[in-house]
């Protein structure tokens, strides 16, 4: 707030300077536009919330940076401590950057300290200046309401429409109000008027003069303006520039009505115009008139011979002048703008030795979960904000300050620090006793307060899940060997061999190419392994078709786990290239393999291409009427996809070879043995059937479009999802309707449950025609129930306004059979009746033309049916949408 004083105070200081040095040289609007500046920086810390997300607001140009020592005088110094006699702190830093005159008074008994008595009396004495202020503050607006209030009951009461010509540009209506003091532009309640006083029924010309007048200050918005200068006055009447800028502010803003008014008029009106201005001169007036937030014409004697000379010199700002005003506003912005720089700061890109040493005692006390320190750290400018960052568990009036988790945790104190300057930035090591870590980045700024360092945090992220080459970037930069993430150190790779000899939760770490997703978080794509020059190599592609190449170890063993070695050169490649994309398998191999002739040279074509697969069973023999399934992920075009091929293990012959796309669960059969052929009437793919699929890609954008509700997002489509169709699944940001679904279906067999029951809802599109609908004068009555285990728990309601017939249905669906219900509950113990069921609203929508259908939904449990109508009436359907 001290800073804000100061600032604002310099700004009306310097736009009343510019007002005297360039009277007769600038536009009365320009003028008045000036005082912007002035309001905005009085505003500006209400914006304060937001401003902080995008940095920091300090500058080496700043006024602050002069004025410190007054706003250290004027701000509540929160980090003031008292120090029992005879007292020595032993370490400052350790105790939360404690105030480095202790260190200095500890250092030289001659040092004076504030003594307790003397904070008592200083914070006394703060407390009542802030309860004077607040209390002013209130006093003064429900003062200006009164007035206003009455001002406007009174007008209300007394007007009379007025019958005299009024301006066709303006909307605004005229009033007579009996023996008002002056006439004025008032709004109250949102009931526009213009009011004059009766005194002018007898001169027409003045009359028509100051409707224009008034009608050009309801044209700028002036009682938005109006009500502003006076909410900032309540806010800062402790400050006596600011009662200066409203008085002036006022006064501009009739100057700038003056000019518009006379340009409407016309030039040949400009003198009789000023002689209205002088007859209105002559109304009753009150010192205080300019707290009211109507815009009057007569604004006083004292005023009007500036109105009076502005009005005949007729002033225009010349390109020179303009420059000048500009170049004058952009400095004045800039140094009041912003806060004063930390002192000792450093130019940017320069190591501060005291800069990381606070930051080491901020990451120690982070590790440590010490709420306490980190709080006394924080900048005593904004300490409460202190709460809002991402680890603190406890809210600003609890005796306790707890931070932190238990797990993941940086519980070694393991984390590395960057220093730039005034900023910092940490990087810790969370890990579970797997163990397993994740990387956690916190940024940093620091400012200086006295001799004491405080810190700001800007930003923290978890990268629990990297999705993107620039977030692999990020996390663990161009090297791995020797940092944090290294498994070959602090014994955390012996941890998990230990773990996997035995364990199948471990097995991934077995293969390099899962084993590189496992632990270093890799999510949304696919790894492929494979040797380069002698090297064991693996390319995670993700789902934009991005992608990392990193080497891979086996440190422990040819049968022990595999472990990130290093980041190849040039490995990371944020766009998709054909190299990237397009790995072997691929869909040239693919084809040819679909042209083969449907038999045994299938496998031997197969067994060519890829000889890991192999020709018999040797640790199943005891099972070899059962088949096994070998799996070959790659990718085209930034999709992943898996090629399935099943060997019968009785003889060795192939039984099926699939391809299956990974983001939508879409099947392409190259080969079945023929019996299940002529048994599933099954068409295998050709070689242009293969292409196809590879080639189009369906999604649900090409049937519909619609608008989601606020932190919902579509997940992608899923071929699977419709009989015959596809769909997609609505995700939710919101981390309690998260926890909510995990909830749901924490116990829930998910082998045997939809993912569509657990979601946040979904749409779905079905091609089949034995779906059940009836139709009544043209509205969807009635369909089918698609799937088991679904009853309604509400009555259907016919929904008229959607673009085709509509029918909104409330489903139920039993998550749990009996017995797995029982199951479950022997080993969980009870479940609570409301997780034994998902409750959705499904909108279904039908023509009576189309075989196709679709249905629009949202959990029950997150969304009320309101939300799932106005969704459902979003939805836009495609010419194609009821094409099978």
């Amino acid at each position: 707030m001290a800073e804000t004083l100061i600032t604002s105070s310099v700004i009306i200081l310097m736009l009343c300077a510019i007002r005297i040095l360039f009277k007769g040289r600038i536009r009365p609007t320009v003028q008045y536009g000036l005082w912007g500046i002035a309001a905005a920086r009085l505003a500006l810390p209400c914006f304060y919330p937001v401003i902080r997300w995008f940095g920091s607001l300090q500058s080496p140009w700043s006024i602050m940076n002069a004025a410190a020592p007054l706003a250290d005088r004027l701000a509540v110094r929160a980090h003031v401590v008292t120090v029992p006699s005879g007292a020595v702190p032993v370490n400052p830093g350790q105790l939360g950057a404690v105030h480095a005159g202790l260190e200095n008074a500890a250092a030289n008994p001659g040092t004076a300290l504030i003594s307790g008595a003397e904070q008592a009396g200083l914070s006394g004495w703060i407390v009542l200046f802030l309860g004077i202020w607040i209390a002013g503050s209130i006093l003064l607006f429900l003062w200006l309401s009164v007035v206003h209030i009455h001002m406007g009951k009174r007008l209300m009461k007394q007007r009379t429409p007025y019958e005299g010509p009024v301006p066709a540009w303006s909307g605004v209506p005229v009033y007579w109000a009996g023996d008002i003091p002056t006439p004025c532009y008032f709004v109250y309640f949102g009931k526009k008027g213009i009011y004059l006083p009766e005194r002018l029924q007898n001169d027409p010309e003045a009359a028509r003069h100051v409707v224009v007048h008034e009608a050009c200050h309801a044209g700028h918005r002036d009682h938005i303006w109006g009500w502003l200068r006076c909410v900032l006055l309540c806010c800062y009447w402790i400050n006596p520039f600011v009662w200066l800028a409203g008085y002036l502010s006022k006064r501009d803003c009739e100057l700038s009505c003056d000019e518009a008014a006379v340009r409407r008029l016309g030039e040949a009106e400009r003198f009789a115009y000023g002689r209205t201005l002088i007859a209105m001169a002559a109304g009753r007036r009150t010192p205080w008139n300019f707290l009211s937030t109507a815009s009057d014409i007569g604004n006083g004697k004292k005023s009007m011979k500036e109105r009076i000379w502005t009005l005949a010199h007729h002033p225009k700002t010349g390109p020179v002048t303009a420059l000048v005003i500009a170049a004058a506003a952009i400095v004045l912005i800039v140094c009041t703008f912003t806060g004063k720089m930390g002192n000792g700061g450093g130019a940017k890109g320069a190591e501060n030795p005291e800069i990381r040493e606070q930051t080491v005692l901020w990451a120690e006390a982070f590790c440590g979960r010490n709420g306490k320190e980190l709080y006394a750290m924080y900048n005593p400018d904004h300490r409460d904000d202190f709460y809002d960052m991402e680890m603190v568990q406890s809210e600003k009036d609890d005796a306790v300050i707890s931070f932190g988790m238990s797990s993941p945790w940086p519980m070694d104190s393991v984390y590395d620090i960057e220093v730039d300057g005034r900023n910092a930035e940490v990087t810790y090591y969370a890990m579970t006793s797997d163990p397993h870590r994740w990387v956690w980045k916190e940024k940093l700024t620091w400012v200086k307060d006295g001799d004491s360092w405080y810190a700001d945090q800007q930003e923290f992220h978890t990268y629990d899940q990297v999705t993107t080459a620039q977030e692999f970037r990020e996390a663990y930069g161009e090297t791995l060997t020797g940092g944090g993430m290294d498994y070959r150190t602090n014994g955390l790779g012996e941890g998990l061999n230990r773990n996997a000899q035995g364990d199948p939760f471990y097995e991934g770490l077995l293969k390099p190419e899962t084993a590189a997703e496992i632990l270093l978080n890799l999510h949304s794509g696919m790894g492929t392994a494979a040797a380069a020059d002698g090297e064991t190599v693996v390319t995670y592609t993700f789902e934009k078709g991005d992608s990392v190449e990193l080497t891979m170890v086996q440190p422990y063993g040819a049968d022990g786990i595999w472990v990130p070695d290093e980041v190849r050169k040039d490995g990371i490649r944020d766009e998709r290239t054909e190299a990237a994309a397009d790995s072997v398998p691929g869909m040239a191999e693919i084809v040819a393999l679909s042209e083969l002739p449907k038999d045994q040279n299938l496998l031997e074509a197969i067994r060519k291409w890829w000889p890991e697969i192999p020709s018999e069973d040797k640790e199943n023999e005891t099972e070899a009427e059962l088949n096994y399934v070998n799996q070959y992920p790659f990718s085209y075009r930034g999709e992943t996809y898996r090629l399935l091929v099943s060997v019968l293990k009785e003889d060795g012959s192939l039984d099926y070879a699939s391809v299956i796309r990974e983001p939508t669960g879409e099947w392409l059969n190259i080969y079945q043995t023929p019996e299940a052929v002529e048994h599933y009437g099954m068409v295998l793919a050709g070689g242009e059937e293969t292409k196809v699929f590879f080639e189009t890609h369906a999604s649900m954008a090409d049937y519909v479009t619609y608008r989601l509700p606020e932190g919902l997002t579509d997940s992608g489509y899923q071929a699977d999802l419709g009989d015959g169709g596809g769909g997609s699944l609505f995700l939710t940001e919101d981390e309690d309707q998260k926890a909510r679904l995990e909830e749901l279906g924490r116990y829930v067999d998910r082998d045997s449950v939809p993912d569509a029951w657990l979601a946040a809802g979904g749409i779905i599109r079905w091609n089949a025609d034995y779906l059940y609908r009836r139709f009544d004068t043209g509205s969807l009555m009635e369909t089918a129930i698609p799937w088991n285990h679904t009853t309604y728990w509400g009555e259907l309601v016919s929904v008229e306004d959607c673009e085709v017939p509509a029918l909104l249905e409330p489903l139920c669906h039993d998550l749990y059979t009996p017995s797995s219900l029982e199951e479950a509950e022997k080993r969980y113990g009870p479940i609570p009746e409301e997780n034994q069921t998902s409750r959705m609203w499904y909108v279904f929508f039908a023509r009576p033309d189309s075989d196709v259908m679709y249905a629009i939904y949202l959990n029950g449990d997150l969304y009320k049916k309101e939300d799932a109508l106005k969704l459902a009436r979003s939805v836009h359907f495609k010419e194609e949408a009821f094409t099978p």
